[in-house]
Formats: structure tokens, sequence, C-alpha cells
């Protein structure tokens, strides 16, 4: 979910290049103007080494002001490409566009991955003077591994959550705890309690190129109810680097503060190479889960474009192993892995894929 979350803000957060730096000011109008038109975005996520984590560490660990956040010292692996495009509801079919829980929506926004899992994901947000808010989503897709085909899933944030204060400046705090509910999982309810200061702000470097950014830390604590009763709390701290070039980065951190993952988010009009000379892997791809949120089981996609000895590994956010999914020679080919959580609790999980030396990791949701 805070994989997602992320990258639908990413999509909105394109806006003209600054050339010196300085301490920027993200307002409305900045976020407004770049939001009616069609965006293509690529996420980098960064390639697992204890030296190269150390780093965003370091990053991670700075506050105040002309700072500099290089995210260039590092290998990285294309791990998703999404378009997004302006919805009309008048002329759709989707149930949720009839909700009245999203008649507030100003900005209604579809999302497409590109390659892997088909899926039709609409986003219903809300912007004004004073943030930028998701009122929730729908989707239409496989989601039910026992009864194949496609179907309509809504989740709705009550209240709406606000996933950026406007005017987003130094020194702003702001948080907010929102219940998130789905028909999809109907006995279950994730609560979100989230908390945001800017805390820097600097240049932000990737191998995509460079641009000034503020730096906002976010605590984001979630607590998982059945049925009213409160089952497993996780805190994940999440440190966002935004600018008003279409860059985004991220760095992804566990309860104590440890790196856990790092990520970088480009536009496709920044255009498709890598400067600098840090190339991406390209012998692997490992896609986004399916269904995600899950339970008890779910389907991971990957592809190798060479034969190797492949590990498929899950991790809970502490770092440790919970279960080795697949551990053996495979020739080249596109393969999908079913993992089935068995007595795991409810949480934030990552799945990390290596062959050959390179790896990649994502994040997936566990609901019970």
């Amino acid at each position: 979910m805070y994989t997602r979350t992320l990258l639908f803000l990413a999509i909105l957060l394109a806006g003209f290049a600054t050339q010196a730096l300085a301490q920027i000011t993200i307002t409305e109008s900045d976020l407004r103007q770049q939001l009616f038109k069609n965006v293509t975005t690529t996420t980098y996520e960064a390639t697992y080494d204890a030296t190269t984590f150390e780093g965003f560490q370091a990053i991670a660990n700075q506050t105040g002001g002309n700072l500099t956040f290089d995210f260039r010292n590092a290998t990285y692996s294309q791990s998703s490409t999404y378009s997004a495009e302006l919805y009309d509801c008048v002329v759709s079919d989707l149930p949720a566009c009839s909700d009245p829980g999203f008649s507030a929506a100003n900005l209604i926004y579809r999302s497409s991955p590109k390659g892997g899992v088909s899926t039709d994901s609409v986003a219903f947000a809300l912007l004004d003077e004073q943030g930028f808010y998701l009122l929730g989503g729908a989707a239409r897709g496989e989601y039910d591994q026992t009864n194949p085909g496609d179907e309509n899933v809504t989740f709705k944030f009550s209240p709406a959550m606000l996933f950026m204060k406007l005017p987003l400046t130094m020194g702003l705090t702001w948080e907010q705890t929102s219940v998130l509910s789905s028909d999809f999982f109907e006995y279950i309810e994730v609560s979100f309690k989230e908390e945001h200061t800017v805390a820097g702000w600097g240049r932000l470097l990737t191998p995509h190129g460079q641009a000034d950014a503020l730096m906002v830390h976010g605590l984001l604590t979630s607590i998982f109810y059945f049925q009213g009763n409160g089952i497993r709390g996780d805190s994940i701290h999440v440190i966002d680097f935004l600018t008003k070039t279409g860059l985004a980065a991220s760095i992804y951190l566990d309860a104590q503060g440890n790196v856990i993952s790092a990520d970088y988010t480009v536009p496709g009009d920044l255009g498709s190479g890598i400067d600098d000379d840090h190339d991406v892997p390209a012998s692997i791809a490992l896609d986004q889960n399916f269904p995600n949120p899950f339970n008890p089981s779910t389907t991971i996609p990957f592809t190798l474009k060479q034969a190797g000895e492949v590990s498929l590994v899950v991790y809970d956010l502490l770092g440790r192993e919970v279960a080795q999914v697949i551990n053996e020679l495979r020739p080249a080919g596109t393969y999908q892995a079913v993992w089935v959580a068995g007595d795991l609790p409810s949480g934030l999980y990552i799945y990390k894929l290596s062959v050959g030396g390179e790896s990649m990791t994502r994040k997936m949701t566990l609901l019970k």
C-alpha cells in the first residue's frame, strides 16, 4: 500500500526545472499546472548492498538546509513503469464513479502498469490550497485466485488521507489518522497514522538528472482491525525527496531507523537515458505481486533473460528472512511463483529476487 500511494504522489509531482540550489516551496499552483496532462513515470529500485545502504543511511540522517541528496552512487533495477491520465467518470462504467464517498474529488486519475499483471486502477483525489488529499480508489482486475476473472475493488479513506499539506516548505509539519476500508476485505479495516516534517532542503542527484528538493520525513503507523479488534501494528519511516521537475526519490527505514530500501522515480519527459555511466541491470525483471494486499496466498511474477541460480526470499521489516520461495537453477523465461503466508501476521513484507549477482526488491502487504 505504501508503495502504491507514494507512486501516485510521484506521478503528480511534475513541474518546471529550477537551475540554482535554493529552498523551494511547492504550492497548489505548482501541482495544478502539471496535473492536466498524461504522465508516464518509471521507478528504479536500489539493488541491496551493505555499502550502498550505508550511503542511503547517511542521506536519511541529514537535516537542515543546503544539503546534497546523492542517489547516484548505487546500482538500480527498473522496477515499474506506470502511465497516468485524467479519468472521465462520465463515460466510465466503473461502479466507484457513482459512489457518493468520492463526490468531493476534483482530480480523478487512471494509472496503468506497463507489462506485468493487467489491472485498471483509478484514484480519487482532492487538491486545494490547503493540501493534496486522497479520498480512495478503485480497480478492475483479477484479484481473487479462487474465482478468476475481472473484479471491481473499491477502497476508501475516512477521513480523506492528507498526503501533502500545502504550501510545502521547510519546517512545515502535519499529522493525521485515517481508516482504510475496502469491499475486497469485508471484515478488515486498517488505521493509518501519518506524521510528517519537512526537515531539509537541498539538491537531489539521480542517474537521470538533478533538481532542487525538499526532504520530508514521514512516520507511518498502521494497525489492522478484524471485526473491530486491533490485531497488529507496523511502523515504517519514509523519507521523500520532492522536486518541481518530476524527479522524486524515497528512502524507507524500519521502526528502528535502519534503511531497508530506496528508490527514485522519473517522468518520461526527462528522457530514457541514464547519465554518469550508471547502468541499470537488464537481465532480470521483478513485477508487483498480485493480489496485493493478499490473504493468504499471492503470486509473484518475474522474468529471467538468461539462465541462472534463482533466489526468491521474503523478509519482514526487521530484515529477518521469513520464507524462501525459490532456490534453484532455472532457464531463461517468464515465471509466476506462488507464496502462501501461512501463520505470518498481517503487515508489510519485502520480497527479493537474486540472480547472477543482480537483485531486485519489492514490497507487499498481508492482510488477515
